[in-house]
């Protein structure tokens, strides 16, 4: 499912804040996990290099997991540490941009997961950094990223949707009945366990 879409019906129903986060917070996760498996993936399909065993790709999947934790929650401490220091609005929104971003350089830099750093920072900072965030400065901070994210995704999406464009006029001639079948069978699975994270983590 496409969380922006989701999350701009739930506002127009009127939905609680609560839900909205919730499935917000689950589709970045699991986009974070998703780059983290593509990773270890892209990793064992390399052919220059020797295919790993299963201990090494679950040791490389580990450590680009607990690397970019690290990395997100240090970013997110120095972020809420430096926040605390001014009130500034224009001060406190590039703070947030320069975790997020040198957040991400320095983590693929060392070999760990940029994008799982980002979502921990993001955690961080909600937990830590929110408090330090002057009232003045909190509409302009919540506009200032909504517009950030809503410019993002929708440049993720159109790339993404001419790549797949590409690749189906290229390769579509290769496509059998069975890889149909077979990606709307992954993609039902794929949303029950999305659905089932949901009803789990429901309140």
């Amino acid at each position: 499912t496409d969380p922006v879409a989701v999350v701009a019906l739930l506002k127009e129903a009127g939905a609680p804040m609560q839900v909205r986060t919730l499935i917000e917070g689950e589709s970045l996760l699991n986009d974070a996990s998703a780059f983290v498996l593509f990773e270890v993936l892209l990793e064992v399909m390399n052919p220059t290099v020797q295919t790993p065993s299963v201990l090494s790709a679950l040791t490389h999947c580990a450590r680009l997991s607990v690397g970019g934790v690290a990395v997100g929650v240090a970013f997110g401490v120095l972020c809420a540490l430096l926040l605390s220091c001014t009130n500034d609005t224009v001060t406190e929104i590039s703070i947030a941009l320069f975790g997020m971003y040198l957040g991400y350089y320095i983590a693929q830099s060392m070999g760990y997961s940029g994008v799982l750093s980002v979502v921990i920072f993001g955690l961080m900072m909600c937990a830590l950094g929110a408090s330090y965030i002057s009232p003045t400065s909190l509409e302009p901070k919540h506009r200032f990223m909504e517009q950030l994210g809503f410019t993002a995704n929708t440049v993720i999406f159109m790339y993404s949707g001419l790549i797949v464009a590409y690749f189906a006029l290229k390769f579509g001639s290769r496509l059998t009945t069975y890889d149909y079948i077979y990606a709307i069978v992954w993609y039902l699975i794929l949303n029950c366990i999305r659905a089932l994270g949901l009803f789990v983590l429901s309140p």
